[in-house]
């Protein structure tokens, strides 16, 4: 609550019924451990992709990921507290320890008061849940490569006035909002400026992408992916010295945003089936606007054709229209990477 007004999320629950809740990091900076005292959380999808059921007392949820869980409502009629509790091993909040809902069960004797219920022990870390999912679908990744690569993530300190900011593939991305990727492509312009930070994947709908993602510095990063799901094959602390023909294909866990652990690495695979203008970035919000992201431009010469077959032409044409009018009457500062 804030200055002590307010009021606690609250809602209400029957005995004896399973709830489904959807789970979702919205926020810009903290990395939550999510926990409902007394109760389990069975948790059957992960960034919308169902996974085999498994039961956890609190899970880790980094920012943008989503978990489905069922939680039981076979606990003592009372009132429990809901708790979403940052992991100050990478988080700074100083709220941490009253970022609470109220879960009150109909038949509760008080259903007004505040509960009395305690969190479960828990080890504060940027934890992943990622590593214990296994899709429900089970998939194969396939083995045929197009593209492959290693991705640093690394940071510029600013020093002396200069502005500090981060880099992946060497690059510190800045987007011109006047001149999008998307419109460069259906104007056959391949000749993207490299701060656009453009990796450019082509071959067939058969044909895989496989990356390593590394990170120099001791700080824990929530990478997502736009147009695809990442198949996760390995994620570990300190560096990668492996071979990638080494880690099983088979039904690796399958999810849009993964914990990239301080100073270590994430080994991802991802089908190139989407023809697209494609982010992969970090999702704590102003390590993105100090430029951790890149481009993935998937099989160019399909895009246009696929832009104009679904519609997405006429929207795109007339929302440039509009940002040329706006800005022409206007000064604009852009003042970070422009994602």
């Amino acid at each position: 609550m804030y200055d002590g007004s307010g009021s606690y999320f609250t809602t209400t629950v029957e005995s004896g019924y399973r709830y489904k809740l959807r789970i979702i990091n919205s926020g810009v900076y903290a990395h939550m451990k999510f926990m409902i005292d007394g109760h389990t959380l069975e948790v059957v999808a992960a960034d919308l992709v169902p996974v085999t059921p498994y039961n956890a007392s609190y899970i880790d949820i980094g920012l943008g990921q989503r978990y489905d869980v069922i939680v039981t409502m076979n606990q003592t009629a009372d009132n429990y507290w809901i708790r979403a509790i940052p992991q100050v091993t990478c988080t700074n909040n100083n709220n941490y320890a009253n970022i609470k809902g109220i879960l009150r069960y109909s038949t509760a004797s008080n259903t007004s008061a505040d509960p009395t219920s305690s969190a479960y022990t828990y080890t504060d870390a940027c934890a992943d849940e990622t590593m214990s999912l296994t899709p429900y679908l089970s998939k194969v990744v396939g083995s045929t490569s197009t593209a492959s690569g290693t991705l640093p993530v690394s940071f510029s300190p600013g020093t002396g006035g200069t502005v500090q900011h981060w880099k992946m593939n060497g690059t510190n991305m800045v987007a011109d909002w006047a001149d999008p990727s998307l419109e460069m492509i259906q104007a056959k312009n391949t000749s993207y400026p490299s701060s656009y930070n453009v990796v450019s994947i082509n071959g067939t709908s058969d044909d895989w992408a496989y990356f390593v993602i590394t990170a120099s510095n001791a700080v824990d990063h929530p990478m997502h992916i736009h147009g695809h799901d990442f198949w996760v094959l390995a994620r570990g602390t300190g560096s990668f010295s492996g071979k990638l023909s080494t880690y099983s294909g088979t039904n690796p866990p399958r999810r849009d945003v993964v914990m990239l652990p301080a100073s270590g690495y994430l080994v991802v695979a991802f089908p190139i089936d989407n023809p697209g203008a494609w982010l992969i970035h970090c999702h704590i919000a102003f390590h993105v606007s100090e430029g951790l992201s890149l481009q993935f431009v998937e099989r160019y010469s399909e895009i246009a054709a696929n832009t104009a077959a679904v519609g997405v032409d006429s929207q795109w044409n007339s929302t440039c229209t509009a940002w040329n009018s706006y800005i022409s009457g206007v000064t604009i500062d852009q003042d970070d990477s422009g994602i």
